[in-house]
């Protein structure tokens, strides 16, 4: 409550939660439980869930009186978990469409609320989310092909080392070379 150091609030919110009936349900009704789940990086994104009771995550939030902007912006942080929690397990071959359609649906978990004892907002992914994400993260990868390396401001790299780029599987894969990276910027080496 207010007026509580953290220790209190801490104890406060572990108390409320472990003894919440529905909780408890959800906890010992479970076949399998995951703690800490790190979500793989392999498709861009990272983060961490909380809880995941047989495949469905629960996020665990401090929030005292969440607004219904604040769920709405957890909310897209548990359809971020559910879309790449999707991502990691679907089988190969299987339709990505129909497994969206099928209901990914997350939990958020507000252990503070006062009057409310434990409060539980159902999340669930549609297409329009994944559409969302996905034209996110490629705006995000289009600034990165805005970047290029530094010049090396026109010197003559005739017979360096470094000058050259090099190849990785042809010549549409390749890397710049060390000398446009690294000599103007970093290491004066000579050219």
């Amino acid at each position: 409550g207010v007026g509580l150091d953290v220790r209190d609030q801490i104890i406060e919110a572990v108390t409320t939660l472990f003894t919440d009936a529905e909780f408890c349900e959800r906890i010992s009704e479970a076949d399998m439980i995951e703690v800490e789940q790190f979500l793989s990086n392999e498709f861009g994104y990272a983060g961490r869930v909380d809880v995941i009771l047989d495949g469905t995550p629960l996020d665990l939030k401090t929030t005292r009186n969440p607004s219904a902007d604040l769920i709405e912006r957890h909310g897209r942080q548990i359809k971020l978990y559910l879309f790449a929690l999707l991502l990691e397990r679907i089988q190969a071959g299987a339709s990505f469409r129909d497994a969206v359609a099928t209901g990914q649906t997350g939990t958020l978990v507000y252990p503070n609320t006062p009057g409310e004892g434990v409060r539980f907002e159902d999340i669930e992914l549609t297409m329009a989310d994944v559409e969302a994400f996905i034209e996110t993260r490629n705006a995000v990868i289009e600034t990165g092909e805005a970047y290029a390396p530094p010049s090396p401001y026109n010197r003559d790299c005739e017979g360096c080392a470094f000058a050259n780029a090099e190849w990785i599987a042809g010549p549409s894969d390749t890397l710049p070379s060390a000398c446009t990276s690294h000599c103007q910027n970093e290491r004066p080496w000579p050219c």
